[in-house]
């Protein structure tokens, strides 16, 4: 079901910058969670984790706005 949603897109077609926003925002939310067990757990988060996140972060809104600009 899920690698149908990712194909076709949320409502049949590709999916628009709206659509891309919010997937963004809920893995967002999903890595604030995490981030709130691990630090209630007392576990330590190395740098370069950081750096990982910070990258896909910075990647996944390069995506959006390329096709934000292809769509103009």
């Amino acid at each position: 079901m899920l690698s149908q949603i990712i194909q076709r897109g949320p409502v049949g077609g590709a999916w628009g910058i709206g659509e891309w926003l919010i997937a963004m925002l809920v893995l967002l939310g999903v890595l604030a969670i995490a981030y709130l067990v691990v630090k209630s757990l007392g576990l330590p988060i190395p740098p370069v984790v950081w750096q990982i996140i910070g990258i896909v972060i910075a990647i996944g809104f390069g995506i959006v706005a390329i096709r934000f600009l292809l769509s103009l």
